[in-house]
């Protein structure tokens, strides 16, 4: 059974106990020291966007445990926390369509993602998207197991873009890590995962950018 966490959460995944019931008192004193404050700091940075471009865009970012299929899942509330066009651009980074992510990888992507499923997004994608004020909200969850061992919790290094070597043939990606042996090959697949979620990302905020002409052109309209 999962327990349903609410606002603090007494219980990790995997029903492991954080801590002890928290007295009505307690409860009410984190509520007032971090919740409200970080909520009410959030609004006057979308707000302060939201006057200075006409529109403003949250890109809330998470991991999840690598038990969950997948690789990246991007929440939008089932579509109504931000506009259409947000989502197709920002599948098109994280799947490896986009011109960038498309000229560096091929054909060959090597992360799957995911709209919605199994995260819609939580509660700031849900409060802070309103497309209708012109206040657009995805979130994106990462697996954990890209960017670190879960089990000892080392994170893994991030490799160098040169790592990345052109390979010639049409059915073959674009580039590969160099890695020779068994154990190299599997070093290599993971470093090119890890390279490529570091690319996804880039194109992802870059992807996102790009909308602003014509999300401001649609602020103004309205």
């Amino acid at each position: 059974m999962i327990r349903n966490r609410g606002v603090v959460w007494r219980y990790a995944v995997g029903n492991i106990p954080l801590l002890t019931t928290l007295t009505h008192a307690q409860f009410s004193a984190r509520i007032e020291q971090f919740h409200r404050p970080y909520y009410r700091a959030l609004e006057l940075l979308i707000e302060r966007r939201r006057r200075q471009f006409g529109y403003a865009v949250v890109l809330d970012a998470h991991s999840m445990p690598g038990t969950v299929p997948g690789d990246l899942v991007l929440g939008t509330c089932s579509g109504s926390a931000c506009d259409t066009s947000l989502v197709a651009s920002a599948m098109a980074a994280l799947s490896g369509r986009s011109r960038k992510v498309h000229a560096q990888f091929g054909s060959r992507w090597p992360l799957s993602v995911a709209i919605d499923d199994p995260y819609q997004g939580g509660n700031i994608a849900g409060t802070f998207g309103r497309p209708n004020d012109r206040v657009h909200a995805l979130q994106l969850e990462v697996s954990r197991s890209l960017y670190m061992d879960e089990y000892r919790l080392d994170p893994r290094p991030v490799p160098d873009p040169r790592e990345l070597a052109p390979i010639r043939g049409a059915r073959s990606g674009r580039y590969a890590v160099h890695a020779p042996g068994r154990k190299g090959q599997s070093a290599g697949r993971e470093r090119r995962r890890l390279l490529a979620l570091v690319v996804a990302i880039d194109a992802l905020t870059m992807e996102l950018s790009l909308q602003r002409d014509a999300l401001a052109d649609r602020s103004a309209a309205e």
